[in-house]
């Protein structure tokens, strides 16, 4: 749906399992016709803020599906201008952890994943429109080695000349944004920073076409409240290519560590890293959430969280100052950029924690949460 400055406000589907092109058409009659009905946008085209995965990907490529999801597509009054490439296989019911880095950027299958991915964008994509592609921020610094570098180095830049060949011969503009996280190898914006400077200083043709996703969960637990990130990308004329509206969870003391294992936050598929913070402003990180991290002033917390909570109890918080801070840079008109988009990835996760009535409504609740607040 259209928000505020005529940008895309869309919800990620990676909320839901999709291992084929049917599982999409079946969760858009489904599940989000239930809630852009919610939300009173069934008389207006809808974004859809797609993830496909490499099998799904795949798929799209083979008996002209292509074609056929842009007729589905009309058929619903739907349009497509986001496409999460990150997860490269599974996202959903099944142990994800680390293996969602994998493939990472130095290797063949995550070039031409990515590649199909912007085949598949540029088709469906409307015209006069940017598109946005997101990644993941190279790999996982774990798994890292320096003999990757130049492979990944040379996979981008095949990835910028394929995006420039596109934008000549169809006049459609997709960024492909890659989205910082704790613990890879772009692990905050000044890390990517770095980087890209150096990248447009070689290739200028090609370095609009390679940007940033700004998840606002994430800056929260690299940043803390510091706010520096999207200044830092705005100072330096970086594109951005979407921004992800998300909250993380924290917690003071004791309890609410108690509380985070009680309730089953422990148990997860997912990698969620920890920063725990001291009241003179030191930082330790830790690479996941487990019942040994010490607790000192705070604990933030990557736990993709409804963002209309203002907390899960007494003793668990929703933190979402870097949220808020984004919501008033756009407000404000200091900070603009075409492709919004919800990510509450863990409602398989949180509709027994939190008792949810289901998950169709609260993603409503999300939709109109940002709505109110813009």
């Amino acid at each position: 749906m259209k928000i505020l400055n005529n940008s895309n406000l869309s919800y990620s589907l990676n909320v839901y399992d999709i291992n084929s092109i049917e599982d999409i058409r079946n969760i858009c009659n489904s599940k989000v016709e239930k809630f852009r009905k919610n939300i009173n946008a069934k008389q207006q085209p809808f974004a859809l803020g797609l993830w496909i995965n490499a099998q799904v990907a795949k798929e799209f490529q083979q008996n002209n599906n292509i074609d056929k999801f842009k007729g589905f597509l009309k058929e619903q009054n739907y349009f497509v201008s986001s496409i999460n490439a990150f997860p490269f296989g599974d996202f959903q019911n099944k142990i994800i952890k680390t293996d969602v880095y994998l493939p990472d950027w130095s290797e063949l299958a995550r070039l031409e994943y990515t590649l199909s991915v912007i085949d598949i964008l540029s088709h469906l994509l409307p015209e006069k429109i940017e598109g946005s592609i997101s990644t993941l921020p190279g790999g996982y610094k774990k798994f890292w080695s320096e003999d990757k570098d130049e492979k990944m180095l040379n996979n981008i830049l095949k990835v910028g000349e394929y995006l420039l060949k596109i934008y000549k011969t169809t006049g459609k503009k997709i960024i492909l944004s890659y989205e910082m996280e704790p613990d890879c190898v772009w692990e905050n914006i000044q890390d990517f920073v770095s980087f890209y400077n150096k990248f447009r200083e070689n290739n200028r043709a090609i370095s609009e076409f390679i940007g940033v996703c700004y998840d606002t969960c994430h800056q929260e637990i690299v940043s803390y409240k510091s706010h520096n990130g999207i200044d830092l990308i705005l100072a330096n004329n970086i594109p951005i290519g979407k921004i992800q509206f998300s909250a993380a969870l924290s917690i003071n003391d004791k309890k609410g560590k108690d509380k985070l294992k009680e309730l089953g936050f422990l148990q997860s598929i997912y990698l969620h890293q920890v920063a725990s913070i001291a009241k003179n402003g030191d930082i330790r990180r830790y690479s996941d959430l487990s019942d040994s991290i010490e607790i000192r002033e705070k604990l933030l917390i990557h736990y993709h969280i409804p963002i209309f909570l203002k907390k899960v109890n007494e003793n668990i918080f929703v933190e979402k100052s870097e949220l808020l801070y984004i919501l008033e840079k756009l407000k404000s008109k200091q900070l603009y950029c075409i492709n919004l988009e919800i990510e509450t990835y863990t409602y398989s996760l949180l509709k027994n924690i939190l008792d949810l009535r289901d998950i169709e409504h609260s993603i409503a609740k999300e939709y109109q949460w940002i709505i109110e607040k813009l």
